[in-house]
């Protein structure tokens, strides 16, 4: 499990939500801080290539295929 953090100040942010109490504080506040764990970004980093390598095109199939590699 790897907890980037700040998810929501970015998804405040990205739909501009002004009446957000949290709005302001988004507009700088919005990058993930991986909980201040020294290695979780470069390893986040490995996952999201793993998973595109194997899931290229995000459907259902494509998934449940990358699922069941090596499980048979």
């Amino acid at each position: 499990l790897i907890h980037l953090g700040r998810s929501t100040l970015a998804a405040v942010r990205q739909r501009a939500e002004t009446a957000n109490p949290l709005y302001e504080w988004a507009q700088d506040h919005y990058e993930p801080h991986f909980q201040q764990v020294s290695a979780a970004q470069s390893r986040y980093a490995e996952l999201i290539s793993e998973f595109n390598d194997q899931v290229p095109m995000l459907t259902a199939d494509a998934l449940i295929h990358a699922c069941r590699k090596g499980h048979t």
